[in-house]
């Protein structure tokens, strides 16, 4: 499941940030590429997540939903030849978060579960 959705996208963004996912010049995001984009930015994300928390994590946060929808949109926005230094900054940043996470620099503020 994605550590993010299309509404966190319109939470943080608004809407106009979902341009990017125009793939037929409509004027309307194609909400099955919003959903790739997710799906694998969550999957990258893991990768760095994976090193030091049982995936999948038992509950996901604010942070993670944020870091989602920065790779989200920066990967479809290099698919349509759109990405500006924008999205090229949020999507480094993201990494950098994630670098941390991954070599324990960082924690992620999860629920402690019962044993």
């Amino acid at each position: 499941m994605p550590s993010a959705t299309r509404d966190d996208i319109v939470e943080l963004y608004g809407v106009n940030a979902l341009v990017v996912a125009d793939r037929d010049g409509s004027g309307e995001p194609d909400e099955d590429a919003v959903q790739r984009a997710l799906a694998f930015a969550t999957g990258e994300m893991d990768t760095y997540i994976g090193r030091r928390y049982s995936l999948p994590l038992p509950a996901s946060n604010q942070h993670l939903a944020q870091l989602c929808v920065d790779i989200a949109l920066y990967r479809l926005a290099l698919s349509q030849e759109v990405a500006t230094t924008e999205h090229r900054k949020r999507y480094d940043d993201a990494l950098l978060v994630l670098t941390k996470i991954a070599d324990g620099r960082a924690a992620l503020s999860l629920p402690v579960t019962d044993p």
